[in-house]
């Protein structure tokens, strides 16, 4: 066999080792950005969680304040109908999907006089 044809026989080789590992590295980093990309959905994943949870308490203040005013206007003998419209959206995935005006009012009841004046 002459020099050329060894020559290209094993350029040839080398092309088919080269093609091959190039494959190889090609599915590894398919599978790197797949695992990427799993990664970034799970972590936006845990901010959504972590951000329900702050709105849900923030909510949870402002049913509060809500329940404070309504007991405010019961003291003075008002009836405030506006809250009968109230109903609070909470995020987080278990428990309650909202705060309803009747939990308001309810709250509202369990607060005493004395409590409103120290607010």
């Amino acid at each position: 066999m002459t020099q050329a044809a060894q020559g290209k026989r094993g350029l040839n080789t080398l092309l088919a080792t080269l093609t091959t590992e190039i494959e190889k590295l090609d599915v590894a980093i398919s599978d790197a950005k797949q695992r990427l990309a799993d990664y970034r959905q799970d972590q936006l994943n845990a901010a959504r969680l972590l951000w329900a949870e702050r709105l849900d308490k923030a909510a949870q203040d402002f049913a509060k304040v809500a329940a404070q005013f309504s007991a405010t206007e019961k003291a003075l003998g008002r009836r405030y109908s506006n809250l009968e419209d109230l109903n609070v959206p909470l995020q987080a995935p278990m428990g309650p999907k909202h705060i309803t005006h009747r939990k308001i009012l309810e709250m509202a009841q369990a607060i005493s006089i004395e409590e409103l004046l120290v607010a």
